[in-house]
């Protein structure tokens, strides 16, 4: 299976049993610096994981329906405004045969990358 992360953390994939994991070809999308400085754990996947240097709205360097599967854990809001958001995620369609994208949903009380209570609903007039 080939398969896409945009925005890829490999403690994600640490999570998935080696056998798993060796059953498919992984690429990472990140923006520059970001898997530098690995802790050795992670550092240890750069021999079984592409990583590669982009940005989730332009996946030209891939042809149309080029992986199995397209994942995008918690990145897809972080891309930029709604426009991004669109550009971002008709790309993913584009590459991708199948795709699992996970954003946190605003009514939730909980907010997803502080573990607060409605601090994300008071953070723009903070």
């Amino acid at each position: 299976m080939n398969v896409l992360d945009i925005g890829g953390s490999l403690v994600f994939w640490l999570s998935v049993p080696e056998n798993t994991r060796n059953k498919c070809s992984i690429h990472t999308l990140n923006l520059p610096g970001v898997l530098e400085n690995l802790p050795p754990e992670e550092e240890s996947l750069r021999k079984t994981v592409n990583m590669i240097v982009g940005d989730a709205r332009d996946l030209s360097m891939f042809s149309d329906q080029s992986f199995d599967i397209v994942v995008c854990n918690s990145v897809i809001e972080h891309v930029g405004n709604w426009l991004d958001m669109r550009q971002a995620a008709n790309e993913a369609r584009r590459v991708g045969k199948r795709g699992w994208f996970q954003a946190p949903a605003f009514e939730f009380p909980l907010e997803q990358h502080f573990l607060l209570p409605f601090i994300h609903w008071l953070a723009d007039p903070l």
